[in-house]
């Protein structure tokens, strides 16, 4: 399982998608930030992190359906399967990277939050 759950996390680490991800999602924050500006709510985008949170779910659906897909088209799961590993495991272990990708990005816009509220508001 060690030896899969290594493959996998290498898999999505090495994505350009994945790489590039947190600057997505660095920009849309602070897009939303500027446009809150003047708003009368921006307690409310500040406490939902410049709606950094949503973002971060659809790239995680992004890049969990895009390493499920690409397992498919270029036929490494058919390998995965027939080193002795079961279907179920390895599906587990995608499973387990994305879940840790998910804390991963929702710990990103936790911080990237705290570095745009006083860069956008001054206070």
């Amino acid at each position: 399982m060690a030896d899969i759950l290594r493959q996998e996390f290498y898999k999505v680490w090495h994505k350009r998608s994945t790489v590039y991800t947190p600057l997505v999602i660095f920009v849309l924050m602070g897009i939303v930030g500027a446009m809150t500006i003047h708003s009368s709510d921006a307690r409310f985008y500040i406490s939902a992190g410049f709606a950094g949170f949503q973002w971060a779910m659809i790239m995680l659906i992004v890049i969990a359906a895009n390493t499920i897909s690409s397992e498919f088209e270029y036929g490494t799961i058919k390998h995965l399967i027939v080193q002795g590993n079961g279907r179920t495991l390895v599906f587990l272990a995608k499973f387990l990277v994305i879940g840790a990708y998910d804390i991963y990005l929702h710990g990103l816009v936790f911080g990237l939050t705290l570095i745009l509220k006083p860069l956008i508001y001054g206070r």
